[in-house]
């Protein structure tokens, strides 16, 4: 949900009796950020639609979001001072429309941009990710009629940062905060960046900073995630007093915007007793719960007996859970290192998972009997596993290449051969997943345009099956090797594959449409028993968060 707090426009202490009220609902993606209107009567967002996302409006004295011509594709919003126009960015450009919608125009082609925001004096100024081309780009600018972009300051590798995020103009319309992201302690920082690239570090353990005109700077702390409040003398980039807390802790995927006279928009986590639920599907689409308890639950993976589902729950330091599916009972695994997109090992006695320690690194971590981590790999981006192979005890994941966008490196998990890069273009190759006979491998690019499923031989030998048509993401083979399923839009498709020595792939067909989450490609899983798990949402709309 979206919630919107009233807080005082010109005392330099916020009011912790704010006025506070739900905003609505909607299928946000990362890189949503709301964003107020200059006049703040108006929040835009990115949604989610389908495939796809486009930019809506919800205007304060009004109960619709309704979306605005020329932003398809688009994500983080930021307007022109004035109100004039609407900057946003997609997976390809930084780009600006009329602020009540029409034709886009493209200011600059560039892929893969977080986020932007508008100077006075027409300069915007944004931040790649992963450093963008070169993977040394913190902060750069470019004018809002167009033309060449400049670096305004470069990632400074010595001290483990890799990336920044959420470029902020301060008011003398030339000093910018941002975020930096680390592999080291402290993993978060807000700094501002003075006109010749110099810095200024203003906080530790925070993040996504917003400077309101009532002398305050917003952030959110990186301990409690709430988001705090500061005195801030902006022209001496200097935190004048303690913060205090506005909100209970957001989603940091989401972000959150302020107005000019004093509205706060943010997105809640979910809390006790609220958030996701996991439900088995069949395959006509009727679910039933598979356990009681309701969290920030993520990235399901049936074991390969199908006996239990490894969870990641979402936190500060994202946590694994496992539940046993016979006795329905969820058990802690993995509690320390913070684990993204982890992955069951072919006997089940094991999982395979990226943890955002310091340094980032990619282990392996035993699962039945003593505990035992292995370190596979570490540094800036050890790798995001995806798919275990048991046949050639492979593993396919996934790495951010300066150039080539996302990746697809295998690593032989039996020692020997060192990692190589699979697939390593200029687009973006996503969610691999081995066939059972490993074979075979199924994943998502967009090098048609939008992203779509493909399937390769393993080892490659440069032929390609498309299998989806407008649209697809998260391939997941069947156990037997004979369907291959996919998202598209909030559809759960399956094609036939007979695999001899060639590929016959059938045309896709839809399974059941809506009822789970479709925010994320890694969302579900497919069992042995060819019953699907995936996110139910409480709202009972895929997708959906509050936004206040």
């Amino acid at each position: 949900a979206l919630v919107a707090s009233f807080l005082p426009r010109e005392s330099s202490r916020p009011s912790p009796s704010a006025q506070r009220y739900l905003v609505g609902s909607a299928d946000l993606q990362v890189q949503s950020e709301p964003v107020f209107s200059p006049d703040g009567q108006s929040i835009v967002y990115s949604v989610r639609e389908g495939s796809t996302r486009r930019l809506h409006r919800r205007r304060l004295g009004s109960f619709e979001s309704v979306p605005i011509e020329g932003t398809e594709d688009g994500s983080a919003p930021f307007f022109s001072p004035d109100g004039a126009w609407l900057g946003f960015v997609t997976s390809t450009a930084i780009k600006k429309v009329p602020a009540g919608g029409g034709v886009a125009q493209t200011i600059l082609e560039e892929a893969r941009v977080d986020a932007g925001d508008w100077a006075p004096d027409g300069t915007i100024y944004y931040s790649p990710r992963s450093g963008g081309a070169d993977g040394r780009t913190a902060l750069a600018r470019v004018a809002s009629t167009g033309g060449k972009s400049q670096v305004v300051a470069s990632i400074d590798t010595t001290l483990g940062e890799t990336e920044a995020w959420c470029p902020d103009v301060l008011p003398d319309g030339r000093t910018v905060l941002i975020t930096l992201s680390r592999n080291s302690d402290p993993n978060w920082t807000i700094v501002a960046v003075r006109p010749d690239g110099s810095r200024v570090p203003l906080l530790e353990n925070a993040l996504i900073s917003n400077n309101s005109r009532a002398g305050q700077l917003l952030y959110v702390d990186y301990g409690s995630g709430a988001v705090l409040a500061a005195p801030f003398d902006a022209a001496k980039l200097r935190i004048t007093g303690p913060a205090i807390p506005l909100t209970e802790p957001v989603n940091n995927n989401y972000c959150f915007g302020i107005s000019d006279d004093g509205k706060l928009v943010y997105v809640p986590q979910p809390g006790a007793g609220q958030g996701d639920e996991i439900a088995w599907f069949e395959r006509n689409g009727r679910a039933t719960r598979a356990m009681e308890t309701r969290g920030p639950w993520m990235h399901p993976r049936v074991s390969p007996d199908g006996r239990k589902v490894l969870l990641r729950k979402v936190g500060d330091q994202c946590e694994l859970w496992i539940l046993d599916v016979g006795r329905g009972v969820l058990s802690r695994a993995v509690q320390t290192g913070d684990n993204h997109d982890a992955v069951w090992s072919p006997d089940g006695r094991s999982v395979v998972t990226q943890q955002l320690t310091s340094p980032p690194r990619m282990v392996t971590i035993s699962v039945e009997g003593a505990r035992e981590v292995v370190t596979l790999a570490q540094g800036t981006d050890p790798g995001s596993p995806q798919s275990w192979s048991a046949a050639g005890n492979r593993l396919a994941y996934a790495v951010h290449g300066p150039g080539t966008r996302s990746d697809i490196w295998i690593r032989s998990m039996g020692g020997g051969a060192p990692p190589a890069a699979y697939l390593a273009s200029s687009f973006n190759e996503t969610d691999p997943d081995f066939s059972p006979d490993g074979n075979w491998m199924a994943y998502a690019s967009d090098e048609a345009g939008s992203p779509e499923i493909f399937i390769r031989r393993y080892p490659d030998d440069g032929t390609i099956w498309q299998v989806s048509v407008g649209g697809g993401s998260g391939p997941r083979w069947s156990r037997d090797g004979r369907e291959l399923y996919f998202v598209s839009g909030t559809r759960m498709m399956a094609a036939t594959v007979q695999a001899g020595p060639t590929l016959e792939v059938g045309t896709p067909v839809v399974l059941f449409d809506g009822g789970f989450s479709v925010a994320r490609a890694r969302d579900y899983d497919v069992a042995p028993d060819g019953r699907f798990i995936a996110l139910l949402h409480s709202a009972g709309a895929s997708g959906q968060k509050e936004l206040r």
